[in-house]
C-alpha cells in the first residue's frame, strides 16, 4: 500500500468497513419494506369494498333514484354514502344506505335520494364496513 492511499483513507480495513455498512443499510431497508408489506397488505383482514355506479333516474325535481353495485366478501355488512348533484356538480342530496350481508360477492343496490334542488345525477361517495 502506498503512503498516498493511506493518507486518504483507502486502506483494506476502510473498504471492509464501508462494505459492512452498505450491507447493513441494505438489509435494514429490506427488513423495513418487508415489515411494511406485511403490516399494510398481508395482515389486513378487513377486506376490500368496490363500488360501481350503474345509473340514475330522475323521479321528480326533488328526488332521484341512484343505482350502483357493491362488491364485498359475502356476509359482510356495509354502509354507503350516496350523493346527488345538480348541473353545477354541487351536492343537492345525500343519504347513507345500509347494505346488509349478502350471500354473493356483488349485489345491486338502488336508493332514492331526496334533493333540495333538481338533481341531474348521483354517485356513491364512499362505502365502509359496519
Amino acid at each position: 500500500m502506498t503512503d498516498l492511499a493511506a493518507r486518504y483513507g483507502r486502506t483494506p480495513e476502510r473498504r471492509r468497513r464501508d462494505r459492512t455498512i452498505a450491507i447493513s443499510v441494505a438489509v435494514g431497508i429490506v427488513l423495513v419494506m418487508l415489515a411494511w408489506v406485511v403490516w399494510g397488505g398481508l395482515a389486513d383482514d378487513r377486506g376490500t369494498i368496490d363500488t360501481q355506479d350503474t345509473g340514475s333516474t330522475r323521479i321528480d325535481e326533488h328526488a332521484i333514484q341512484i343505482d350502483f353495485s357493491v362488491t364485498v366478501e359475502p356476509g359482510t355488512p356495509v354502509r354507503c354514502a350516496v350523493n346527488a348533484f345538480d348541473r353545477y356538480h354541487a351536492t343537492v342530496g345525500w343519504v347513507e344506505l345500509d347494505v346488509g350481508p349478502a350471500d354473493r360477492w356483488t349485489t345491486a343496490q338502488s336508493v332514492e335520494v331526496r334533493t333540495s334542488d333538481e338533481a341531474i345525477g348521483g354517485l356513491v361517495y364512499r362505502c365502509w364496513l359496519r
